[in-house]
């Protein structure tokens, strides 16, 4: 999944991909940390995905968290529209309007699972296929972990992002969207972060709309 905006569309991408074991390295002499704890009540998939310690970073800054074993359903087809950065790292991004985009999330059969795709369009292009979703949540409201990597130009990057919301008959309100850049190694990744046309490790964007339509 990309984050892009409808203007300066390379400003960021927060590409969501899954993280590497060294989250979970302790300093010597510590007790090494259970890869399959976590303090978030959330599906085991989703500890390789994020840790503990960047889900804090995140709700530090407004990230929205429903944790949980018993979520609603929220395969359908949404229109999501109107989306705006409420807070970046970077201060230039915020205000900023999301790309449109018709965002489809299914079923896969699995427990806690979903496969989720979008497709931007009016002023945008580009969209995303067959995203790996795991949800957490209680009652309407649910949290969707999702992970991926990307290329550009040599440089392999990646970053996690979670979506939160209350779904109702007629779609999800209170859409947020909190993504974190993760691993961007080597010298074509640094090139670039500072040419500013990827975000750096750790940086952060949250967007969110007070509602999201389902289409079908």
């Amino acid at each position: 999944m990309i984050l892009s905006f409808t203007t300066r569309p390379w400003t960021l991408l927060a590409v969501f991909a899954l993280l590497g074991s060294s989250f979970f390295a302790t300093a010597c002499g510590e007790e090494d940390k259970d890869p399959t704890d976590s303090r978030y009540d959330r599906p085991e998939e989703t500890f390789t995905m994020i840790s503990d310690e960047d889900i804090d970073r995140l709700i530090e800054v407004g990230a929205v968290i429903y944790e949980g074993d018993d979520p609603p359903s929220i395969a359908g087809v949404y229109d999501r529209a109107h989306r705006t950065v409420e807070f970046d790292d970077n201060p230039d991004n915020i205000g900023l309007t999301m790309c449109r985009n018709i965002w489809t999330v299914e079923e896969t059969g699995e427990e806690f699972r979903y496969s989720t795709s979008s497709e931007n369009y009016s002023n945008c292009s580009g969209g995303s296929e067959g995203v790996a979703s795991y949800i957490s949540g209680e009652g309407n409201c649910f949290t969707l972990f999702s992970a991926s990597e990307g290329e550009r130009d040599g440089c392999e990057y990646s970053g996690v992002g979670l979506i939160s919301g209350c779904i109702t008959e007629d779609g999800i309100e209170e859409h947020q969207t909190a993504g974190l850049a993760l691993e961007r190694p080597g010298s074509a990744c640094a090139s670039l972060i500072n040419n500013n046309l990827i975000s750096d490790v750790g940086h952060r964007t949250i967007s969110e709309t007070t509602f999201v339509e389902r289409v079908e």
